[in-house]
């Protein structure tokens, strides 16, 4: 289990009222988006969904974003379909439906009649003739093998199966409507148990016939349809892109130019036949010529996740790991669109003790970012280091040029010694989530691992198991070393692994405290004999290095803690983050703790940090870096977060 899903948690509601202290949002501005859709009859308005942070709107073609989930679950949204006669009615898609009649400024779900086993909604398709007639695609779950496509006759609200009669394959992962003739329906998806893997149906879905003639044995993941005949369609599968010029009867393999990654989107442009697009892992292409050939339209070696374009001409394309871009025309250059796009997963954050101002965030699979002017503005540290779960930052006292970043995946162990500026992995370690480094002697590291605790004594250019006594297989998210002695350290683990503590630096470990899943460890400079944790139990604190423990709530209504921090300067001031009630702060070594500011961002928090001399509070979670500043520090946090 990654820290990631162990040590998110859910800040209370933001809910501003004039002149009262409030958390700002600092960025950065960037996300993974799965789906991006244009209003049919609003050009400016186009919609985006995410993984892990819902949908969000732009009114000026991708300029600024603005999240609207209301009432909306903010898992990895699939699907946004868009009533064609009246925008106000939305459908969004992922293991659910949900349904707005106001444009996304409330939201329902829409589950009456789903079939039970969905495990993801891949597709919406809308009847224009009859908006009332909406078609989703699905996928089935390991415990039910219901899946196929289901359809509503009144705009989502019910739901029943349209795919019993003769559709056999196992998940759909791909459905087009010919909107000249809106009872034709493609789907495609993973191929039956006879190696077909797409079906047509011409009846509004009642019955559906394979439609998979000359087509390979792999998966259909996107499927593209001709507007003006209905008789071309483009289909990606395992990478090739197939071609039929006779609605689906048969097919060849096509795409003269087109990369081996395609691709997650084929969008034809409004009134044209031989206009395409290609959204690809080796980012665009676009044919003018009906797909006969393909020339790159390229960002710049991203990895397109969605697009869409109006009727005018504009784009905008969704990206894996760097948000969106937007282009005006063909003919204009792609530009970053994530003005207001917070959605990226901060899951480390670190301020720099020595360099007032100057913060690193390590994110879920967007990278690593660097802030030197308190997170108004972020600058992405290097393109190699996408797709990485970063879970642990850690900057050398001694010398804050040394950045140290743990990742779940990857190569595990990340160094800088230029302040960010280029990153190495000097050595492997399986899964990194948590670092430490020995006060004493500055090359010598502890790395929580997901099988135990390595050490390095050169800087992390070699590592060596020190888990004797550590239960085998479990993830250990949380370290902290002993200022007065270093040899002495604490490692917490997940599930009920509880609390480990060694004496001869790693040699050996017994445990403290059992039953418990810990979050995170903080040892006071100041006196280290006290001892601080988070765990599945409240906060528990210890006066005699580890052990004994008592409960250190006081003041925190609920026992579901995560982040943790302690001032290096004064251990009577620590700062925890809460399941569901927000950021609290103790200035009395944990004896009471009161909310900071009352307010706090509606995300998943599950990293703390302080800047240098106590004034601005830096949280890291879900939907990026959020900055609290105490009152008569002057102007330091400024509300942005844009990505330069």
């Amino acid at each position: 289990m990654t820290r990631s899903l162990t040590v998110l948690f859910v800040l209370a509601s933001l809910n501003i009222s004039a002149g009262e202290l409030a958390w700002t949002t600092a960025g950065p501005e960037t996300g993974h988006v799965t789906v991006v859709r244009f209003d049919p009859l609003a050009p400016n308005v186009v919609w985006a969904g995410t993984v892990g942070h819902g949908v969000f709107r732009s009114i000026d073609r991708g300029a600024t974003w603005q999240p609207m989930n209301n009432s909306l679950d903010t898992g990895a949204v699939s699907a946004i379909a868009i009533d064609p006669n009246n925008s106000s009615n939305l459908l969004v898609g992922h293991y659910n439906i949900y349904h707005t009649t106001d444009g996304g400024a409330h939201w329902v779900v829409s589950e009456e009649g789903l079939l039970p086993g969905v495990s993801r909604i891949t597709s919406m398709a809308v009847d224009p003739s009859r908006p009332s007639n909406v078609f989703v695609s699905t996928t089935r779950d390991v415990f039910n093998p219901s899946a196929g496509v289901q359809k509503s006759i009144d705009g989502g609200e019910t739901w029943f199966d349209s795919g019993k009669a003769g559709l056999s394959t196992k998940d759909v992962l791909a459905l087009v409507l010919d909107q000249l003739h809106p009872s034709t329906l493609y789907a495609g998806g993973q191929a039956d148990y006879l190696g077909r893997p797409m079906f047509k149906s011409t009846d509004g879905g009642t019955t559906w016939f394979a439609s998979s003639s000359g087509l390979l044995a792999g998966d259909i993941t996107a499927i593209g349809l001709d507007p003006l005949t209905g008789l071309t369609l483009f289909a990606s599968q395992d990478g090739a892109l197939m071609r039929s010029n006779d609605a689906g009867m048969s097919w060849a393999l096509d795409g003269a130019g087109v990369p081996s990654s395609c691709c997650t989107a084929i969008v034809y442009e409004r009134n044209s036949s031989t206009n395409i697009w290609l959204a690809t892992f080796d980012d665009i292409y676009r044919s003018t010529n009906g797909g006969v050939t393909w020339t790159p339209a390229k960002i710049g070696n991203e990895h397109v996740t969605a697009l869409d374009l109006n009727a005018e001409g504009a784009l905008v394309a969704g990206t894996e790991n760097n948000g969106l871009f937007r282009r005006a025309s063909s003919s204009s250059p792609w530009l970053p669109a994530n003005n207001g796009f917070l959605a990226s997963n901060v899951l480390a954050v670190a301020a720099d003790q020595s360099h007032a101002g100057t913060l690193y965030a390590g994110t879920q699979r967007t990278g690593l970012f660097k802030s030197i002017d308190h997170a108004h503005s972020w600058q992405r540290l290097s393109a190699d280091l996408l797709d990485l779960h970063f879970a642990a930052l850690t900057i050398d006292p001694a010398n804050s040029s040394t950045v140290y970043a743990g990742a779940a995946n990857g190569s595990g162990f990340y160094k800088s010694t230029d302040a960010g500026a280029t990153w190495s992995s000097p050595s492997f370690v399986p899964g990194a989530y948590a670092i430490v480094i020995d006060p004493s002697a500055s090359n010598t590291l502890y790395v929580g691992t997901g099988r135990g605790v390595s050490k390095t004594t050169d800087g992390g250019a070699s590592f060596t198991s020190v888990s004797k006594g550590l239960p085998s297989f479990t993830a250990f998210v949380a370290l902290a070393i002993d200022p007065a002695n270093p040899l002495t350290l604490y490692a917490g683990g997940t599930g009920t692994s509880g609390l480990y503590k060694t004496t001869d630096g790693g040699a050996n470990w017994t445990k403290k405290l059992g039953q418990v899943s810990v979050g995170a460890i903080v040892v006071d400079h100041t006196n280290p004999a006290t001892v601080f944790m988070t765990t599945s139990n409240g906060i528990m604190k210890s006066t005699d290095r580890g052990e004994t423990w008592t409960e250190s709530n006081s003041g925190i209504p609920t026992k579901s803690t995560a982040a943790l921090w302690i001032d290096p300067l004064d251990g009577h001031r620590l700062y925890a983050s809460t399941t569901l009630n927000g950021v609290f702060r103790s200035t009395d070594a944990g004896a009471t703790w009161t909310s900071l500011g009352g307010v706090a961002p509606t995300e998943l928090i599950g990293s703390l940090s302080v800047e240098p001399g106590g004034n601005v509070v830096h949280a890291g979670g879900s939907g990026g870096v959020f900055s609290y500043q105490f009152p008569g520090s002057g102007t330091i946090v400024r509300r942005r977060g844009t990505v330069h």
